[in-house]
């Protein structure tokens, strides 16, 4: 009698087919995932070479006289960067060219401010960046403006009455570099003990509560008072912006060690 056409052989058998292929798609999950980081370095490795590059005419034209593709005085320089590192025929080029814009127009990485490969863990990877740079909808550019406003409650006269607090068991739970978290907690109403029970660092959820405090602050009176003069100084203050990434590009680490070997090229080909 041949017992593996039996219900509880079949079922067995077809559980561990299930669990395999379970296992083998975790594996290929964290290999993608590898593979993501170790490209969002290197695009933040590019971001930083173009910024060293802006900073001096004869960098841009040294590396031009590198590139052996071609290409066109008006091609822009994140153009070259790109094509000259991931190649000019690589047709995923142009979704990187489109993630170093949106980096380049977010001041991604300038004024110590968090790194492109960080960014982009952040943003939903280069398809997320590219998506949402690529149409941008009203209620989008609102919602951004809500959050900008939540981000500097400061500025028009509100103080939170929360307080703060230090913790370093829970800082040292922070995973992903975030400089905001959402910690869910409980609370014994009688005794005011507040206990923690989770420590978030979701991008979505984090946006959705600086959302909802930007909501909050702009239907104060503070705010309406403090509107006008604040929207003039943030006009003032993007006109200088241009100015002041370049000068933070100039600062960039990485960048040192090519600025290091363009001025010993420079050197040997000295005249003697």
């Amino acid at each position: 009698m041949d017992i593996a056409q039996s219900k509880e052989v079949i079922t067995h058998n077809v559980k561990q087919a299930v669990d395999l292929l379970t296992q083998q798609y975790s594996e290929w999950v964290a290999h993608v995932k590898a593979g993501d980081g170790l490209l969002y370095e290197l695009l933040e490795g590019c971001l930083e070479f173009h910024n060293f590059l802006v900073s001096k005419d004869d960098y841009q034209v040294a590396f031009k006289g590198l590139c052996l593709f071609n290409w066109h005085r008006s091609t822009p320089l994140v153009v070259l960067v790109a094509k000259q590192v991931f190649g000019s025929r690589n047709k995923q080029v142009y979704d990187y060219i489109k993630a170093l814009n949106a980096a380049l127009a977010k001041g991604v990485g300038a004024n110590g401010g968090i790194g492109m490969a960080q960014w982009l863990k952040e943003n939903g990877g280069i398809s997320g960046v590219v998506k949402a740079n690529g149409n941008v909808s009203k209620a989008q550019i609102e919602r951004e403006f809500r959050i900008h406003v939540a981000y500097n409650a400061a500025k028009f006269g509100l103080k939170d009455r929360l307080g703060s607090f230090i913790c370093k068991e829970m800082a040292a739970g922070i995973v992903n570099a975030s400089q905001d978290v959402v910690i869910l907690a409980t609370v014994d109403r009688k005794t005011g003990e507040f206990t923690p029970m989770l420590l978030c660092e979701d991008l979505g959820i984090r946006r959705t509560l600086w959302e909802m405090r930007g909501d909050a602050i702009m239907a104060t009176p503070e705010y309406h008072r403090a509107k006008d003069t604040y929207l003039s100084d943030l006009a003032k203050k993007n006109a200088k912006t241009a100015a002041e990434v370049m000068n933070a590009f100039k600062k960039v680490p990485s960048a040192k060690k090519v600025q290091e070997q363009l001025d010993v090229i420079s050197k040997v080909c000295e005249p003697a």
